[in-house]
């Protein structure tokens, strides 16, 4: 279980690398012009990624503020990160025609 939230807790540590899944499903968006359904799909990576970025950053102001912050929060925003970049990295995977 560790394993599964140890990329959050880097997030926790530093809220500002939250934002290169954001820029890399970003850069697939852009790539993948000729597919329309695709590029909808792919956006299911970054949006969610980019309001992660925001929320993980006032939540680490918040937790400066505090004696010992619990997050708890990330038992519910880790699995649907993962799911939503699930779903993204599928859509941008190329298919064989």
């Amino acid at each position: 279980m560790e394993l599964i939230f140890a990329p959050f807790a880097l997030f926790a540590g530093f809220p500002f690398l939250a934002i290169v899944p954001a820029i890399l499903f970003f850069r697939l968006w852009w790539k993948a012009r000729g597919r329309a359904g695709g590029r909808v799909i792919l956006l299911f990576g970054v949006l969610p990624w980019l309001a992660y970025t925001a929320y993980e950053a006032a939540m680490w102001s918040w937790s400066r503020g505090v004696i010992a912050p619990i997050r708890v929060d990330l038992l519910l925003v880790a699995p649907a990160l993962y799911l939503l970049t699930a779903v993204a990295v599928f859509a941008a995977w190329p298919r064989a025609r």
